[in-house]
């Protein structure tokens, strides 16, 4: 009985900060609660520290587990969403000396590019250039790239990952910021796991994008260079904003069970499994997304 009333106090907590975000009382999603959770695990041990030496008391333990359960809300609220955690938010971090720069230069002949991406937690840009091929800086060690060209330089293979994550290691300060030259048609497999990531792809053509994110605070912007991208995304406890040329075809599928989203703000039609424009097929710019989501915040954006 009081297992089910501290489950009940941790769901109503949950819908009233869902609430008060939505109506921008203060930022919150469920990705921001998973990054305080990476941080803030220890938590878990005391409390169950605690509830082995309380086991008699069940209005204790039940107190104990609702106390770290806020005081991971509390983090995710203040100190991660809404900018405490300003050397997270808005600096480059000082903790690792150690800097991995790449530049690889264009050769003429260099026609697609194909970028295979593992990254788990900390914050990664991703943005074009007009210079190099590719352009890639991250402060993670033991971070592997490597690169190969194929098909007499028509096409670029670059491969990014990262060895598994290390507790010893404070998350939040790691980066990777990653930029591909924008008269290459790409195609991208990105892996992304408790993230904040910025991937401004307005300026990039885009033929394939496969996103995989687990808890991450994502922002996805795509452009008008694209014929025909097709862009599939599957994603955990996350919060995403998807920006959206104004005047591009666009056929979307969602695949969610308990996230929100905006669709209907699109003016697009129902088709089948699908939200499609009325003009789809007469348009020169084409998008088709595919989106599979769990719990979190889906926000879709014309520019």
């Amino acid at each position: 009985m009081k297992k089910n009333i501290t489950l009940g106090v941790i769901i109503i907590l949950i819908g009233i900060l869902w609430l008060l975000s939505n109506l921008n009382v203060f930022s919150f999603s469920i990705g921001s609660f998973f990054l305080a959770l990476r941080s803030l695990w220890p938590l878990i041990l005391i409390g169950i520290g605690l509830s082995i030496l309380l086991k008699e008391n069940t209005i204790l333990r039940s107190l104990v587990w609702l106390l770290i359960f806020s005081a991971v809300l509390l983090y995710g609220i203040f100190g991660i969403s809404n900018g405490l955690n300003t050397e997270y938010r808005y600096q480059i971090p000082k903790s690792y000396t150690e800097n991995h720069n790449y530049n690889l230069t264009k050769k003429d002949a260099t026609e697609q590019g194909k970028l295979n991406l593992d990254f788990g937690a900390g914050e990664i840009r991703l943005s074009s250039t007009n210079e190099n091929l590719v352009k890639f800086k991250s402060n993670i060690p033991d971070i592997r790239y490597d690169h190969r060209l194929e098909d007499n330089d028509r096409q670029v293979v670059v491969d990014i990952s990262k060895q598994e994550y290390d507790f010893k290691t404070k998350f939040d300060h790691m980066y990777c910021f990653l930029e591909l030259h924008e008269d290459v048609s790409w195609e991208m497999d990105l892996k992304l796991g408790a993230a904040k990531a910025d991937l401004n792809l307005t300026d990039l053509i885009v033929s394939e994008l496969d996103l995989d994110v687990g808890a991450a605070d994502l922002k996805l912007s795509l452009g008008d260079k694209s014929n025909l991208g097709e862009v599939r995304i599957n994603a955990g406890a996350s919060n995403l904003e998807i920006y959206l040329p104004k005047d591009a075809g666009l056929k979307i599928k969602l695949e969610s069970a308990l996230s929100s989203n905006n669709i209907e703000s699109l003016g697009l039609v129902k088709k089948d499994d699908y939200f499609e424009s009325p003009d789809f097929e007469d348009k020169t710019n084409k998008y088709i997304l595919t989106v599979k989501m769990g719990v979190g915040n889906l926000k879709f954006h014309t520019t």
